[in-house]
């Protein structure tokens, strides 16, 4: 938080520096972030043969090169049939978020802080907290209906073995995978099979609100009047 100087500025002083994975976690939860984390994951997986476990799946390694690459990961709203013709491919799909409240006004109901001393008086905040529970869809897709089970099973314990891992590096309250769905054909590229698995989770948000933070100023009414007539 910014210090209490006079006039509108920036609320946050945090500098974020995305090579360290500490960092990151300052921004959790986003769920755009939790797609980077489970396509990262996914990618790391498949780019050394050691860390895969079925040795069918040996040949599916991954990298950057588009036309070189032996799996497709990444978002689903990039899939394209044609790069799973030759190919298997995992696609993250993001899922609602559902956000649960711990208490009144989402106030954090064991109390509030107290902060350094300023100006020889303590300055009392209180603190929010919510709690957000959502899910993520990882879509593995072969041309097989055995390859896709087997892609499949693959991805599935990694989920499952590693998720406690990445609860904590994450701050996830929850990360658990709660279905694997049964092998069809893709309906976007019939000659591929899907089997889509799905990983749950809950994280929490907490924080607080000093000025000047929040600042409306006097002609705050007339532009909100204005703004509504206008639109």
């Amino acid at each position: 938080m910014a210090n209490g100087a006079q006039g509108p500025q920036c609320c946050s002083d945090i500098e974020i520096d995305f090579t360290r994975l500490s960092d990151l976690c300052t921004l959790m939860p986003q769920r755009l972030l939790v797609t980077g984390i489970l396509i990262q994951w996914m990618r790391e997986h498949f780019t050394c043969p050691s860390r895969i476990v079925n040795p069918l799946l040996h040949n599916a390694l991954w990298n950057e090169d588009i036309a070189e690459t032996g799996i497709s990961i990444d978002s689903v709203f990039k899939y394209n049939p044609a790069v799973t013709e030759f190919r298997p491919g995992i696609f993250v799909k993001p899922g609602p978020w559902k956000v649960i409240r711990y208490g009144i006004d989402d106030r954090w109901m064991v109390g509030t802080r107290e902060t350094q001393p300023t100006c020889d008086v303590h300055v009392r905040h209180t603190y929010y907290n919510s709690m957000c529970q959502g899910s993520h869809t990882l879509f593995c897709v072969a041309g097989e209906s055995a390859e896709v089970e087997i892609l499949a099973n693959e991805v599935y314990k990694e989920l499952l073995q590693f998720a406690p891992v990445v609860r904590r590096k994450f701050n996830f309250l929850r990360f658990v995978v709660t279905d694997m769905g049964e092998p069809a054909i893709l309906e976007e590229a019939t000659e591929n099979f899907v089997v889509p698995i799905v990983v749950s989770y809950g994280a929490q948000d907490v924080w607080r609100i000093r000025p000047p933070c929040l600042l409306i100023p006097d002609d705050f009414a007339i532009n909100t009047f204005n703004a509504v007539m206008r639109s």
